[in-house]
């Protein structure tokens, strides 16, 4: 019984021993950046930095640490195929086991996921009307841009699926869920009442509905008397 009670704290330990080794490898290898190529990592999905191609390629040689920089380049310029080539290059240099190794075939596995985002969200660009999306592809590409961080450009996708498909809920749930995570909460609440009234059964969105429910007599009692009766007409 006593070690039953204490194993979620050594699973906890464990995972956070785990955590802080990838993060020593990571750093390691980023270390080894100049300080403009430090400023974003893969996980950002940004990997920014001032070097251009023509200064970087004379530091792809056999060092492990000059194919990761060079990787970066390409990657920030979302050549995917060109920066994971090189990523697994650099890990082939390395023994199996090698804590970089694990780093590295991480960071390889994250980039080959969004050059399948980008890819499939560039093909619905081309095929879809922005304007006037068709529901399923719409509500695809605005996940992707989610994804992407592109939340003004999901934003407007969702608002042109609310005119063309005005009676379903999904597009209603989907601005809910986005312009509450923006802190709009006033407007969340109002798409998330009409995703409601079409029949949405997005638990997310009416747990949405219900918090806000919760905030709106304290966004009152804060001076915001005249914003909630905006938003409360009379009736």
């Amino acid at each position: 019984m006593q070690h039953g009670r204490w194993l979620p704290v050594y699973t906890a330990a464990a995972l956070l021993a785990g955590a802080l080794c990838t993060a020593v490898v990571y750093f390691s290898l980023h270390s080894s950046l100049p300080a403009g190529e430090r400023e974003a990592t893969v996980s950002d999905g940004g990997l920014a930095g001032p070097s251009e191609l023509r200064s970087a390629s004379g530091r792809g040689g056999g060092d492990f640490r000059s194919l990761y920089r060079l990787g970066l380049v390409y990657y920030n310029r979302e050549d995917f195929d060109g920066a994971i080539a090189l990523w697994k290059r650099a890990a082939a240099m390395l023994p199996e086991g090698d804590m970089m190794k694990t780093t590295l075939m991480d960071i390889v596995r994250r980039a080959e996921r969004r050059k399948a985002l980008t890819g499939r969200m560039r093909e619905l660009e081309k095929a879809v009307d922005l304007k006037a999306p068709p529901l399923a592809e719409g509500l695809e590409l605005a996940s992707l841009y989610i994804a992407e961080r592109r939340f003004f450009s999901a934003g407007e996708l969702y608002r042109a699926m609310t005119q063309v498909h005005a009676d379903d809920p999904r597009p209603w749930a989907g601005l809910a869920k986005l312009v509450y995570r923006q802190g709009r909460i006033l407007w969340a609440e109002r798409y998330a009442r009409r995703a409601i009234a079409l029949g949405t059964i997005d638990e997310e969105v009416m747990r949405i509905n219900d918090e806000i429910e919760k905030l709106i007599p304290l966004l009152a009692e804060e001076g915001y008397d005249e914003l909630v009766k905006r938003s409360h007409p009379a009736g």
